[in-house]
């Protein structure tokens, strides 16, 4: 099993942070990697299509969204474009005070096709690259 986790300091208040995450269907509003996302339905059990710029689609499931924790946690549809299959992701809001915040973005997955290492090396990478999306685009606003 893969495990990845990404911790990111975001000069903005966890609340307006937040805002941004717990919108699960608008994650294309901020996520560069991403040519386009669609939201279908609401809330849990919501889902995502979304469609990176290199054209691979991948459709996720809201599995979770507590609002007084800050945490959201969603799966990715098998059959997974990615090499890995059995995705569940978590993605958390905690306050520092001062107005920052942290957001912890982690995942836990079944490798296919590729190792442990390299699944964890190339989740690691999007929430990184996601994170520091999010840090721009909030700042920004």
């Amino acid at each position: 099993m893969a495990n990845a986790s990404v911790r990111g300091t975001i000069q903005a208040p966890a609340d307006r942070v937040w805002a941004f995450i717990r919108d699960f269907g608008a994650i294309g509003d901020w996520f560069g990697a991403l040519a386009e996302c669609q939201g279908v339905g609401s809330g849990v059990g919501m889902q995502r299509i979304s469609t990176f710029k290199d054209g691979v689609k991948v459709t996720e499931t809201l599995l979770e969204l507590d609002e007084t924790s800050r945490v959201l946690r969603y799966d990715v549809q098998d059959p997974n474009p990615f090499p890995m299959k059995n995705y569940v992701s978590k993605v958390q809001v905690n306050d520092l005070g001062d107005g920052t915040c942290e957001v912890v973005w982690s995942a836990e997955c079944d490798p296919d096709g590729s190792s442990d290492e390299e699944v964890t090396k190339m989740l690691e990478g999007f929430f990184k690259e996601a994170i520091d999306d999010l840090s721009r685009v909030v700042s920004a606003g």
